[in-house]
């Protein structure tokens, strides 16, 4: 695997070499992907480092990268390399963009396990209730108004609320025992 010359000094290639030429060019080179990437949808899926790396990783793991006696020189190559990159992730992304709509969100709908367990809870409680605080519980589980309670149950809604929330709290109590 041969590799590219990226120093000034021709004698000293090797990762030294690529090393070095990288730090001169990072703060550039992230400048350049940074303001590309400004105002691109791509934005919200990448960012600068995500895209520099990538460049980075393509530029080194080439077998015959750009044939360079300096730094100057490898400027125009690795601007044509971000446009490449940043409009091969465009259209990755437009490519994956509607893949989502294919796939069923999670269901509103509780877990079977927590319907039964709910069940279980609501039968615990009704069945430590009188007879008359019963009654009124199945017509507030009904979507009765408090108003539509004391009509049939006669009484006045204020008292009644309060009588049920009362048994409830003594019948949640004495299952927490």
């Amino acid at each position: 695997m041969e590799t590219a010359r990226f120093s000034e000094n021709p004698s000293c290639d090797g990762p030294e070499a690529v090393e070095q030429v990288i730090a001169r060019l990072e703060p550039w080179l992230r400048r350049v992907i940074h303001v590309r990437l400004q105002g691109s949808r791509l934005r919200r899926v990448a960012d600068t480092g995500d895209v520099f790396q990538s460049l980075m990783k393509d530029l080194i793991s080439r077998p015959t990268g750009p044939q360079s006696s300096g730094v100057r020189s490898l400027r125009p190559y690795l601007l044509g390399a971000v446009q490449n990159k940043i409009r091969s992730r465009l259209r990755k992304e437009r490519r994956n963009a509607g893949s989502l709509e294919r796939y069923e969100l999670p269901s509103a709908e509780p877990e079977p396990a927590d319907v039964v367990a709910t069940r279980e809870f609501v039968e615990a409680v009704r069945s430590r209730l009188c007879d008359e605080d019963r009654r009124l519980f199945e017509f507030r589980r009904q979507g009765s108004s408090w108003a539509e309670v004391a009509q049939a149950a006669g009484g006045q809604p204020d008292a009644l609320r309060m009588r049920l929330r009362r048994s409830l709290a003594a019948a949640v109590l004495d299952l927490n025992r």
